[in-house]
């Protein structure tokens, strides 16, 4: 499992702005039911080429990672605490799904209430965590930990 404090660390090479941040050919599930986060998150990696589809329900999740070409995305950033499906309904509806890529997809969960949410995330099968407000450099750092 990835951790903030891991995700620090980086790859300790960090261009001038932070770490490595050209993501091309990158797409991440960017799953939140506030617009307004997944409009923050979009503006802070606008310059990094990385291709962000958005879902605003845990089902428009299920959906667009179901119809998506297996190992389409490289990671899903998804919110914990949302109306309906929550992040760890989806997260545990993703892994069941018949497809490869299921089970080896990152998910990261996106959590104001970081330690408790993390508590139950350990038993969802997500990857990791980060703590709202979001800091784009944690972000980025995520990312080339999960680089392929």
């Amino acid at each position: 499992m990835v951790t903030k404090n891991e995700t620090d660390a980086g790859s300790g090479q960090k261009e001038e702005n932070g770490p490595s941040s050209d993501f091309s050919g990158r797409h991440i599930l960017l799953v939140d039911d506030v617009s307004t986060n997944r409009m923050i998150i979009k503006v802070l990696l606008a310059k990094t080429n990385i291709v962000i589809d958005e879902a605003g329900d845990g089902e428009t999740a299920l959906d667009l990672f179901a119809k998506s070409p297996e190992g389409y995305y490289d990671a899903v950033f998804m919110d914990i605490q949302m109306p309906g499906i929550d992040g760890f309904e989806t997260t545990r509806r993703i892994r069941e799904m018949p497809r490869q890529d299921a089970g080896k997809t990152p998910v990261i969960a996106m959590t104001a209430d970081a330690y408790d949410d993390m508590e139950e995330s350990g038993r969802t099968l997500m990857n990791g965590y980060i703590a709202k407000p979001v800091d784009v450099n944690e972000i980025k750092n995520l990312l080339n930990n999960l680089r392929k």
